[in-house]
């Protein structure tokens, strides 16, 4: 058996086998007409081994492979427990800020991966997104809250917006809009205004027979031309176009593609780099997949074999073509660097 793409917007499954690929078209159900493919499977090659890899022969990217370079402690003195960091965020050009759920604090590292600051928070902090140069949201789900932090060599809150639901995942559309998740709180992907005014709650009509469960995080594309979404419970990941007029979402035009796959549980922590593809945390999945720019299975690649692990964060750095990852229940945080 192979692995399972769905392009929901044009109803296509794509299979890839050990051997071949196959695709299935069929009608729309709207229009009634056959759908366009949006993975086209004459421009790709497959690629057979430890793992099915797909490579577009057209662009430049190449099968790379993670390899760890370093790894630090994020464990303060005065933490009380594990760090459980739900997010790793870049700022400036390799300046660390991480959230720590259970110790309740964001923390601030130098690119010497020394402690530079942190940030004692009354509730836990999930997710981050950068707004500016100097200014990131931090949110706070069961305070129903997103923080504005000003990010120099420390920390300042600068504002705060209150939401009606519980706010887990967030990015940054553009310097005026956010996308928000609510997780098991409504199951929404919400779109605000910085200054919090409500703009729309996007869910598909059948959320729970078709497993659209629990949206846990999102995040942008470089250009913020595409919002992708993780739903943890439905074990999904969903692409949608971003409106170029900053006008609705529509699930029938701006949803492109879901993404499933067997080692896809509960998926958490998703980025992108500058060409697209894109690395998930899949915490139960045990590893982190790379899937291509059209989500297409790349390979899974950070696992470990003799060890269970919780991929729980991840970030990507383009300039280096290093990769941050954290980890459920754990005090490190590791560097991995991109290599042929």
């Amino acid at each position: 058996m192979g692995h399972i793409y769905t392009s929901v917007r044009a109803n296509i499954t794509v299979e890839v086998m050990d051997t071949k690929l196959t695709t299935q078209s069929n009608k729309d159900a709207n229009t009634g007409v056959n759908a366009n493919l949006y993975v086209p499977s004459d421009e790709y090659s497959m690629l057979v081994g430890e793992e099915i890899n797909l490579v577009d022969l057209k662009s430049s990217l190449t099968v790379q492979n993670a390899v760890k370079v370093s790894e630090f402690n994020a464990k303060l003195p005065n933490d009380s427990l594990y760090c459980h960091l739900s997010d790793v965020l870049l700022v400036d050009d390799f300046r660390i800020v991480v959230a720590d759920f259970w110790n309740s604090k964001i923390k601030l590292f130098g690119r010497d991966t020394l402690h530079l600051a942190s940030l004692n928070l009354t509730g836990h902090p999930w997710n981050m997104a950068k707004m500016t140069k100097s200014n990131i949201a931090v949110t706070v789900p069961k305070e129903k809250r997103v923080l504005t932090v000003q990010v120099k060599d420390g920390f300042q809150i600068a504002g705060e917006i209150k939401t009606k639901f519980e706010c887990w995942g967030i990015a940054a559309l553009n310097e005026h809009l956010l996308a928000i998740t609510t997780a098991r709180d409504g199951h929404y992907v919400l779109i605000l205004t910085t200054d919090g005014r409500f703009i729309q709650q996007i869910r598909h009509p059948d959320f729970r027979a078709n497993g659209f469960l629990r949206p846990i995080h999102v995040t942008t594309d470089k250009s913020r031309r595409a919002l992708y979404v993780t739903y943890s419970e439905g074990n999904k990941l969903v692409t949608f176009s971003v409106p170029e007029k900053e006008t609705q979402f529509s699930l029938d035009k701006d949803m492109l593609f879901v993404y499933e796959n067997k080692y896809l549980r509960k998926p958490l922590s998703v980025d992108v780099d500058e060409e697209g593809n894109q690395y998930i945390c899949c915490y139960q999945g045990g590893c982190v997949q790379q899937i291509s720019y059209e989500g297409l299975f790349i390979k899974r690649l950070i696992s470990k074999k003799r060890q269970k692990i919780y991929p729980l964060s991840i970030t990507f750095h383009d300039k280096s073509r290093k990769l941050i990852l954290t980890y459920g229940w754990r005090d490190v945080i590791e560097i991995y660097e991109m290599k042929d």
